[in-house]
Formats: structure tokens, C-alpha cells, sequence
């Protein structure tokens, strides 16, 4: 059987790779004025390419054919695949639309983040900052997306600070899940009242 601390390999890792992803983007951005923004794409999409491809491999790798977690995490993929294909389109068409397609994945991220922890929740009572995270990521997403019509908030700013917030969160979160990685290494009791899929080869079918 796949034991519990692989079971948090996407939720854990990918995460912090985000988080590390989205402050470097939020300091980038803050060099960036508003005219200058479409360069932007270029990072921002091959950084979802990597991030869907490395979660198909993930899914294919560590979870069977057909399980529940294998089709959220290749979801998860799709979502990261076709967002980044987007902002290369974006970028191609000199459409300077950073801001909305950010919202936009920042809202499913968070949609997909949440599903996951309701996943764990009952396997890993204290895996909490997962579900914040994703309920984080959909607020800061949702406020990019209404911020276009009421700019509360002006550039740099407005890509900035939900950004930072983000991906100092995804940290945290990456932190306490270490945390609890470790306390169920050390043989503390943990409820597991279902059943996980067991290890599987490498299979993109």
C-alpha cells in the first residue's frame, strides 16, 4: 500500500514549488509598469507547462488506473496545461491580458487545492492549511478578476500583494504539512478510515 506521506507528495511539494514560483512573480511584477506586462506571459506560461506536465507524471506515477486521486490530480494538470497554453496564445496575439488569465488560475488552483483537502480531511484531521490554501487562492483570484472593473488596487500592487500573501501561505502551509509528515513517521496514531490506492507503474492510459 502507498503509505500517507506519499499520499501528501502533490498536495506538499507541488505546493511549495508554487509558492516559491508566485514571490518570485510577485517581485518581478513590481519592476514591471503596466505597458510592460505581456512579457510577463512568457514566464508565467511555461511555468504552468512545466507544472502540468510534472503533475500527469505524478498521477501516472504514484496513483492506479482509475482511483479518484489519479483523476483530480490529471484535472489539476489539464487545468495548469491549458492556462499556460493560454498565455502563450495571449502573448502571440499581443492581447496584455495577464491579470485576467492570473484570476482565472488562481480561482481553479484553488478550486483543485480544496478538493484535495477534502480528500485528506478525514485521513489527516490536521492537513487544514491545505483547504486555507486553496480557499485563499480562490479569494485572491476572485479579486484579481474584480479588481480589472473597480481597481482598488493600481499597478504594480495589484499583481503584487496577492501574489506575495499566496505564496507566503502555500509556504506555510508546505511547513505544517512537513510537520505533520513527520509525526506520522514517528509512529503517532493518525485516523485512516479509507482505503488509498496502492503504488502503481508509470501509466499515462
Amino acid at each position: 500500500m502507498m503509505t500517507e506521506g506519499k499520499r501528501l507528495m502533490d498536495s506538499r511539494e507541488v505546493m511549495v514549488l508554487e509558492g516559491v514560483a508566485m514571490l518570485g512573480l510577485s517581485a518581478v511584477a513590481l519592476c514591471y509598469p503596466m505597458e510592460q506586462r505581456l512579457s510577463l506571459l512568457i514566464p508565467f506560461g511555461l511555468l504552468l507547462g512545466f507544472s502540468g506536465i510534472t503533475r500527469l507524471i505524478i498521477s501516472a506515477w504514484f496513483f492506479r488506473r482509475g482511483s479518484a486521486w489519479r483523476q483530480l490530480v490529471q484535472q489539476s494538470a489539464v487545468a495548469d496545461l491549458l492556462s499556460g497554453g493560454a498565455a502563450l496564445v495571449l502573448l502571440f496575439q499581443g492581447s496584455n491580458q495577464l491579470v485576467l488569465l492570473l484570476g482565472l488560475w488562481l480561482v481553479l488552483s484553488g478550486y483543485f487545492q480544496i478538493r484535495r483537502y477534502a480528500y485528506l480531511r478525514e485521513q489527516w484531521p490536521a492537513c487544514t492549511p491545505a483547504g486555507l490554501t486553496g480557499i485563499l487562492s480562490v479569494s485572491m483570484g476572485a479579486f484579481l478578476l474584480a479588481n480589472i472593473q473597480g481597481q482598488w488596487l493600481s499597478a504594480p500592487l495589484d499583481l503584487s500583494l496577492p501574489l506575495a500573501l499566496l505564496g507566503l501561505f502555500k509556504i506555510y502551509a508546505f511547513i505544517k504539512l512537513g510537520q505533520m509528515r513527520q509525526r506520522f513517521s514517528n509512529g503517532e496514531p493518525i485516523a485512516d478510515q479509507e482505503p488509498f490506492p496502492p503504488y502503481s507503474p508509470l501509466n499515462l492510459n
